[in-house]
């Protein structure tokens, strides 16, 4: 499986590529961003598993570019990509909840006010001086100058009409498309979506999904380990801040995997 979506990989991602820098398409930045995605984390499977330094090399300069080119979403599904590898797959426990106090130091550390205006800081020199004016680096500076709020995109408002929307029906939910309906969109958030279209009901639902995704983690081959954790990085994240669940076949191929039945090898 690996070897087959490397290969595919490398074309997929040479062709991509050519057509956003070289053409000039038309393509959204974000587009660019989350079709880049799935030949990264191939990427990494390819140099985990096998060593090559040529796949280490593309990891590093396609996850530079997304940063820059890609927007934030991408990113953040790049950002929890590694983090679930990093913790189903590395075996020194210490280091891991090392890692992981390091980390939740740093975020604390960098939400101050003194690490936001140092951060803000350069990323000026980066867009005036270097002249990388990407949307994703604009957004970035924005949110630490003025809060979540003003680089939210007006999420924030389509969140609290899905949450107002989702009380009228507790339980059940409204029903399928009762927010694009009133709002002409969708909440922007895949638990506010099934919250608005299924009430309680709809996210006990999700739980039994998280279950039985955690459940094949622990007992499924190899193969079935990093489908489920490449499906899971391209949909999930992604469905926390943009699309519907509706529109991604990745969700739906992630919950046909949770609900396969075979018999494990011994």
């Amino acid at each position: 499986f690996i070897k087959k979506s490397y290969q595919v990989a490398i074309l997929g991602n040479f062709l991509l590529s050519i057509n956003y820098f070289i053409f000039n398409s038309s393509m959204s930045y974000m587009a660019f961003g989350y079709r880049t995605l799935p030949c990264v984390l191939i990427y990494f499977y390819e140099y985990y598993f096998k060593k090559k330094k040529i796949a280490l090399i593309l990891f590093s300069l396609n996850t530079i570019i997304i940063s820059i080119y890609g927007g934030r979403g991408p990113f953040f599904s790049l950002l929890i990509f590694l983090l679930i590898n990093y913790f189903l797959f590395y075996k020194n426990k210490i280091v891991k909840w090392s890692s992981l106090i390091i980390t939740t130091t740093l975020f604390i550390l960098l939400n101050t006010n003194y690490m936001k205006i140092k951060i803000v800081e350069i990323i000026q020199y980066l867009i005036e001086d270097l002249n990388l004016k990407t949307y994703a680096l604009y957004k970035l500076m924005l949110l630490l100058e003025r809060g979540i709020a003003s680089a939210s995109s007006g999420r924030d408002i389509l969140y609290k009409n899905a949450i107002n929307l989702g009380n009228k029906n507790i339980m059940f939910g409204n029903g399928i498309g009762s927010f694009r309906k009133i709002y002409e969109t969708y909440p922007h958030n895949i638990l506010l979506e099934i919250y608005v279209q299924f009430g309680l009901v709809g996210i006990l639902l999700i739980c039994l999904i998280i279950f039985k995704i955690i459940k094949k983690l622990k007992k499924g081959d190899i193969n079935e380990k990093v489908l489920i954790i490449i499906l899971f990085s391209l949909s999930v994240p992604r469905l926390t801040f943009s699309s519907s669940f509706w529109e991604r076949p990745e969700f739906w191929g992630l919950i046909g995997l949770a609900f396969k039945k075979y018999k494990y090898r011994k």
